[in-house]
């Protein structure tokens, strides 16, 4: 019986110790590269479904005793009636992760993960011709860009750290109405970018 009793104890301290969270000062000496990967192998075992290629930027930083990585869409485009995962989120050091769904809350599964298609591409050249400037073709890496589709318009929001800004645009004659201009209070970020 005393046997079995360490075997058990022994078991336990071993797992343990496996699952065990590493600190941000034991992760960070890994470098930018292998973060990801630990980030996206950490995600795929949840949901394999998961594609990294999907997202247009990843960042990897320190928030304190966290370390991050954001896998992220600059500009995204929400079609009507539907949902996706845009952003997720994995945080290496307590080994949670996070999905920011975007759309129709209700239908989101999951398995919506943001993939990028031609007929949301096509969507956001159209206003990208119709008004020039408006979407610039490098989205700043604290700034994004989301435009939600309806039936006969689009709602476009720009956030950054500083600003927000809004409005909705007709689908056929393209005009702005309804607009809104927001101001953050600035902020002094304690989040240190792993290059």
């Amino acid at each position: 019986m005393k046997t079995l009793i360490f075997f058990f104890l022994a078991c336990q301290v071993t797992f343990a110790q496996k699952n065990k969270s590493k600190t941000v000062d034991e992760l960070k000496p890994l470098g930018r590269a292998k973060l990801i990967q630990m980030a996206v192998e950490r995600i795929q075992s949840g949901y394999p479904q998961f594609d990294p290629k999907n997202f247009d930027r990843v960042n990897v930083y320190v928030d304190g005793s966290r370390l991050i990585v954001r896998f992220d869409v600059a500009v995204k485009f929400i079609p009507k009636n539907t949902c996706a995962y845009y952003t997720v989120v994995a945080e290496l050091t307590r080994r949670s992760l996070g999905m920011i769904p975007f759309g129709d809350v209700e239908k989101c599964t999951k398995e919506n993960f943001f993939v990028p298609d031609q007929q949301s591409n096509n969507h956001i050249e159209l206003i990208k011709k119709k008004l020039p400037g408006l979407i610039p073709d490098e989205v700043g890496k604290d700034e994004e860009i989301v435009i939600r589709e309806f039936e006969t318009y689009y709602s476009v929001g720009m956030e950054g750290s500083s600003y927000s800004h809004g409005f909705k645009l007709d689908k056929t004659s393209f005009r702005k109405y309804d607009e809104f201009d927001g101001m953050k209070m600035p902020y002094e970020s304690k989040m240190i970018e792993i290059e």
